[in-house]
């Protein structure tokens, strides 16, 4: 993967941000880390591309809602419930909280 790869469809709050972190930082492998958070919180169009099949990523349907869905067999599916979704875009699942509990 080239740099380029990386500000081709970054905005440029997303550069920027990124920019002033490595200015912050000023370690090239923090900055690659970063650039790995990003990209895992970004949302991928079912257009664009499809998650391993049978894998649980966070998902978005047409009417905005969200699951926890996984794709196989040609069709997307709550992976709580079984049922049959329509998913529009989907990522990875955002990391569990690792706070301490009140």
């Amino acid at each position: 993967m080239t740099p380029y790869d990386f500000i081709k469809d970054a905005t440029i709050e997303e550069i920027a941000e990124v920019l002033y972190e490595y200015y912050q930082i000023g370690t090239i492998d923090k900055c690659r880390e970063m650039k790995k958070e990003i990209e895992k919180n970004k949302w991928i169009s079912c257009n664009e591309k499809l998650p391993n099949f049978g894998v649980d990523v966070e998902v978005t349907t047409n009417n905005g809602e969200r699951f926890i869905g996984h794709y196989a067999g040609g069709c997307w599916y709550d992976s709580i419930t079984g049922d049959y979704i329509q998913v529009k875009a989907w990522k990875e699942p955002s990391d569990p909280w690792e706070g301490e509990y009140k």
